[in-house]
């Protein structure tokens, strides 16, 4: 089971889901429910930064020197 973000208000599996809730689906119930085919839920994915502690590649080369 994966875990995803409802993006508007709606019925999800029999329960009103508000925006921003996130449950877990199994890839059959979430087929027709996210992107390509539906816009109702979003897989959730974790920042890298979040991930393992480290700044992404953007933030890496915009920080500053040590003194």
């Amino acid at each position: 089971m994966k875990e995803y973000r409802v993006k508007r208000a709606c019925e999800v599996a029999g329960v009103w889901r508000e925006a921003g809730a996130i449950l877990p689906l199994t890839d059959q119930q979430a087929r027709e429910l996210a992107p390509p085919y539906g816009h109702v839920v979003t897989p959730v994915t974790k920042d890298a930064g979040e991930a393992d502690g480290k700044l992404p590649r953007s933030k890496r080369s915009q920080r500053k020197a040590a003194d």
